[in-house]
């Protein structure tokens, strides 16, 4: 877990022990992604993989 939280810091632009100073908040969200069968198509939900 630690590792995971020093290279997400490090990808964010942070100092890798940026989640350690009590300042630092992680936030996350989810996404859907779709696609358009043709030009003014049918749409459809991509899936994630």
């Amino acid at each position: 877990m630690e590792e995971f939280l020093r290279h997400t810091c490090w990808k964010a632009g942070l100092h890798e022990d940026s989640w350690k100073d009590g300042v630092t908040r992680f936030q996350w969200f989810t996404g859907q992604v779709f696609s358009e069968v043709g030009p003014r198509g049918d749409v459809t939900a991509k899936p994630l993989v």
